[in-house]
């Protein structure tokens, strides 16, 4: 199954949940890029897991599983469909 396919209702909302997730990344890069070498050695690991939790936690555990089973649900008994049981 592709994006699209499967009629999941909430597929404008995840992406737009993907393209707010590539934002934030690219200002974490910009922000890491100016790091003053004399900030406290903890910030960059700090943001960075902060972001790394943000995407885990927020993202793939509830909407990417929540998407997931609707294509589970939207293919069953498809030969050849993902994911399987």
């Amino acid at each position: 199954m592709t994006a699209g396919e499967g009629g999941y209702p909430k597929l404008d909302e995840h992406k737009a949940e993907h393209q707010v997730m590539l934002d934030e990344l690219q200002i974490l890069r910009e922000r890491l890029a100016r790091t003053d070498p004399g900030s406290p050695p903890a910030w960059p690991g700090f943001a960075v897991h902060n972001y790394v939790l943000g995407v885990t936690v927020g993202h793939i555990c509830h909407s990417d599983m929540e998407y997931c089973a609707h294509a589970r649900q939207a293919t069953a008994g498809q030969a050849g469909a993902w994911p399987t049981p």
